[in-house]
């Protein structure tokens, strides 16, 4: 069946009032409050879903895991789950073979402290890279080469890539630095300050080291100035020399994980 944002909200509402441990992946809001979304439900459970930039998500919210894995075995193939938890099998037992594959982990990696922590570990030579040397805010102009090097780079089925119109905002918003040679965009930054956080959630380079860094230690000064003392970023497992670059600013892994699962 169909429904809208503000009716599976209130599906959610009654689950979540009714059960004092709902399990439930549905945190964030959804990104189209117009949008229709497709809709399976019981007494005791509701399981949505919608299509975000080609990539059908599905969230769900249930007082217990025995209605949640009747309705999740409903969902279409190809759908994307994503569980985060400290307890990599939390949901395992709903999510389990042959009728879903988990095909990606990724890490929070986490400074508590930028004041403590930030210059700790950065090596000497890079310290010495002024702030705003290399990048800037990125440009209306520049949007769609942006996106165009989002969409090449990352998985959108993990990364929520933007659309053209939502990068365009996030240029607007000065979310966005960039750092060009003659070949294009040789480095990007695109992040995100909420509440009292600073989140990276796109990073790329492809310039000297001292580039990015300077995009990323510009950027970090700039929230630190605005009285946030957090940073953070969600880094694939396996990825080695992801977690080396964000230990350099004392991010480390803190234990949450971000399950991928993919509908059979």
């Amino acid at each position: 069946m169909k429904a809208t944002v503000a009716q599976v909200q209130d599906e959610v509402a009654r689950i979540r009032n009714a059960s004092k441990h709902p399990i439930m992946n549905y945190y964030s809001p959804i990104p189209d409050q117009n949008a229709e979304l497709e809709v399976i439900k019981s007494k005791e459970a509701v399981v949505f879903s919608f299509v975000d930039q080609g990539v059908k998500r599905v969230f769900y919210c249930a007082s217990n895991s025995g209605a949640l894995k009747g309705l999740l075995g409903q969902v279409s193939p190809g759908s994307v789950i994503e569980v985060v938890s400290r307890d990599r099998l939390e949901c395992a037992d709903m999510l389990e073979q042959p009728t879903f594959e988990q095909f990606a982990v990724f890490m929070r990696v986490s400074c508590p402290d930028l004041s403590a922590g930030l210059h700790k570990r950065i090596p000497p030579e890079l310290l010495a890279v002024e702030d705003g040397l290399y990048g800037e805010s990125a440009t209306i102009s520049e949007a769609r080469d942006v996106r165009d090097l989002l969409t090449s780079l990352f998985d959108p089925r993990t990364s929520h890539i933007s659309s053209l119109a939502q990068v365009e905002q996030e240029i607007r918003d000065g979310r966005v630095w960039v750092y060009k040679d003659q070949n294009g965009i040789a480095s990007l930054l695109v992040s995100l300050l909420t509440g009292k956080k600073f989140y990276i959630n796109h990073i790329y380079n492809r310039a000297e080291r001292e580039v990015i860094h300077s995009i990323l230690l510009t950027r970090l000064h700039q929230a630190m100035r605005q009285g946030i003392n957090y940073a953070y970023a969600w880094i694939e497992e396996g990825n080695q020399r992801s977690l080396a670059f964000h230990a350099r600013y004392s991010m480390s892994p803190d234990g949450l994980m971000d399950i991928y699962y993919r509908k059979r």
